[in-house]
């Protein structure tokens, strides 16, 4: 009886055995069956690049479509990689290059995007399709770092995809995966602020016939004010990017944001004290508290924040680096708000952020040459090429610096970038120093008044000057328009497969690096003409009333102007870019007014910069012939409503007195 119990039970326990085994079975079997292995793109948050070239962004390397491509500048090394979001388990890369590929280059994983793995080292790459199989590999970060170019070319990829197993059905979607979620203010406020702003645009003139100049300019000073109040984070209050790119803050862009609700502060577009409790607010989240170490501050390497930063942590996430005409321009914000807010929190906080930068610190040291880019020397890892010679970026990418207090750097660098400047005429007229980015001879004139200042070089004003005509007279000889639709400037354009993206326009091009104005489709930005009005004064305007009276319909959108349109192509941007939008609202309100340089020109640091690299009055020669007025003539025009000259005997260039702004603002 023992006998036949124990063979019982052994019967069932076998049985349960095959049992559990064949379910263990069945149900590995049903879960590879889930498994799959998928694009992982589909899962990613962001794809960047170390530089682009003329708009072959590093998101076309990820789109599924091998009609498009991203393409890097024309320098080693270079670089672009993909941001899973978290991590994964990696089985694949895949590589499609175009012509210009690479000859030798790492691919590389990382979990925090600072600490790289090599995880392969090609020397002899062949181009075309390249596929590499990989085991027990995981990570959030995958990027390809080139090292040497096989071409003349930079690097350029149809295609860099990512592969790994998971579970359930693969989406349809073929390329990056980019959350939409609120960012915002207007995000958050969509549906009240759509109608709102809907409703305002309605009530626009239809045309600009029955507006003077100043009420013209004030709407569109108005208009272009809300995209820096309201395309803004609600936690942080930087300032979006673009429209397109609202996840990530500008550092130029916060200064343009800065410059703008002084603007809105002295014109009343809101309640002043509304702005300046946002202006307040927005300084503390940009201050570095060194007392608080989990204070909300722009991630900075010794005063000098990074070139973009997270719009909600104000954290750097290896985007560019310290870029140096954008770090100066924040800067220049923000010694204007200081000024202009005196005497209150405010304006005590502007003052301890200025005394916060090391000046010092962007001509030494190892450290800050890995970090920098556009600067005294871009030979950094990872690049973004060249150097800050031939005209390019900002006087005072060099002026403050000189000029600091608690540290400087020697004026020989202002001399060594003076000698670098490359002079030039078009068709034997308009000699100035050649650069055909507008925004160059924009940025520094939203700041400062140099109109009766010059040094051994040049009357950078005048300068100024000769260069917006010369962008005119380029677009009007080669049919990009006329004299009433002229203006070409680095903005969004049309691109061959039915999208956008931002390109390197300029005028007139030139050969020399970085944005040459080599790529003119017929493209206008209304900011290279708008922007300039304190250059070309008439002529600017009558380019804002003829786009707003033929284009109002498709380029007149919530915050006025967008950045570009294309009427030979019937395209017309929707979109707009912060430091698009700055010269304009800037700009404008200095030709109304002055008003952004009388307070920008009370700060030491800059009359310091300004004396020590010898800038010194000008003695006005009341040449009609001169493409500018004379000096003298501007107090005409003006009326003495807000400013003056009168004669100084300080910063004589030439005989006894030289010409002086005083400013009446108040």
């Amino acid at each position: 009886m023992k006998k036949i119990f124990w063979l019982m039970s052994v019967g069932i326990l076998s049985l349960v055995v095959i049992v559990m085994l064949l379910y263990l079975h069945i149900n590995s079997t049903a879960k590879n069956e889930q498994i799959q292995v998928w694009d992982l793109r589909k899962l990613a948050v962001d794809v960047y690049a170390s530089s682009v070239e003329d708009g072959y962004a590093a998101q076309k390397a990820c789109d599924n479509c091998l009609n498009t491509r991203w393409s890097s500048q024309w320098s080693d090394p270079q670089w672009i990689c993909i941001d899973m979001g978290k991590i994964y388990e990696i089985t694949q890369i895949r590589l499609v290059w175009e012509t210009a590929y690479a000859r030798e280059y790492k691919l590389e994983v990382s979990n925090n995007a600072r600490t790289w793995r090599q995880i392969k080292h090609i020397t002899n790459g062949k181009g075309g399709e390249e596929s590499f199989d990989f085991k027990e590999l995981t990570a959030r970060y995958v990027r390809l770092y080139g090292i040497k170019r096989a071409t003349q070319w930079g690097y350029s990829l149809y295609e860099f995809a990512v592969y790994g197993p998971q579970e359930g059905k693969e989406p349809n979607y073929g390329g990056l995966v980019v959350p939409s979620n609120p960012v915002t203010v207007y995000d958050h406020n969509i549906v009240k602020l759509d109608s709102f702003l809907v409703k305002r645009l309605s009530e626009d003139p239809p045309n600009s016939k029955r507006l003077s100049d100043d009420e013209f300019l004030d709407l569109i000073q108005r208009r272009t004010f809300d995209y820096f109040w309201y395309e803004v984070s609600p936690d942080t209050f930087y300032v979006a990017d673009s429209t397109t790119w609202k996840t990530h803050t500008s550092i130029a862009g916060i200064g343009f944001q800065l410059g703008a609700y002084i603007v809105g502060h002295y014109r009343r577009y809101r309640p002043p004290k509304e702005i300046y409790q946002r202006v307040e607010k927005l300084l503390d989240n940009c201050w570095d508290d060194p007392d608080d170490p989990d204070d909300l501050c722009l991630e900075h390497h010794e005063g000098w924040p990074y070139h973009w930063l997270n719009i909600k942590t104000g954290k750097w996430e290896r985007r560019e680096h310290v870029c140096t005409h954008d770090c100066i321009m924040y800067l220049c914000g923000v010694i204007a708000a200081k000024h202009y807010f005196a005497g209150t929190k405010a304006g005590d906080i502007a003052a301890r952020i200025l005394d916060s930068v090391d000046w010092k610190w962007i001509i030494h040291g190892g450290f800050n040459k890995r970090l920098i880019s556009n600067c005294y020397a871009r030979t950094y890892n990872p690049p973004c090429g060249g150097e800050v010679i031939f005209y390019d970026g900002m006087k005072f990418d060099y002026l403050l610096p000189i000029g600091g207090i608690k540290s400087s750097i020697p004026p020989r660098y202002w001399h060594n970038y003076a000698q670098t400047f490359p002079w030039d005429s078009y068709k034997g007229h308009f000699f100035r120093i050649e650069r055909p980015a507008i925004w160059i001879h924009q940025w520094d004139n939203c700041w400062f008044d140099f109109r009766y200042m010059k040094d051994d070089y040049a009357d950078y004003f005048q300068n100024s000057v000769e260069a917006t005509l010369a962008n005119r007279e380029w677009c009007i000889d080669n049919n990009s328009y006329s004299e009433n639709l002229w203006g070409i400037g680095p903005s969004f354009g049309p691109s061959e497969d039915g999208g956008f993206f931002y390109k390197n326009y300029g005028a007139p091009p030139d050969s020399l690096p970085f944005q040459k104005g080599q790529s003119n489709d017929f493209t206008i930005a209304p900011y290279a003409a708008i922007g300039s009005i304190i250059f070309t004064p008439q002529e600017s305007i009558k380019v804002a009333r003829f786009i707003y009276d033929n284009y109002k319909d498709k380029i007149w959108k919530r915050y006025g102007f967008t950045d570009s349109l294309n009427p030979k192509k019937n395209w017309f941007c929707q979109d707009y870019i912060a430091i698009d939008q700055g010269p304009i609202i800037l700009n404008i309100e200095n030709y109304r007014s002055g008003l952004l340089w009388k307070y920008f020109s009370k700060e030491k640091i800059v009359w310091n910069g300004l004396n020590r690299c010898n800038f010194v009055g000008i003695i006005d020669n009341f040449d009609e012939s001169e493409h500018s007025l004379p000096y003298g003539k501007w107090y005409d025009i003006d009326k003495g409503r807000f400013y003056k000259y009168r004669k100084s005997d300080d910063y004589v260039k030439e005989g006894r007195f030289a010409l002086k702004v005083d400013y009446n603002l108040d």
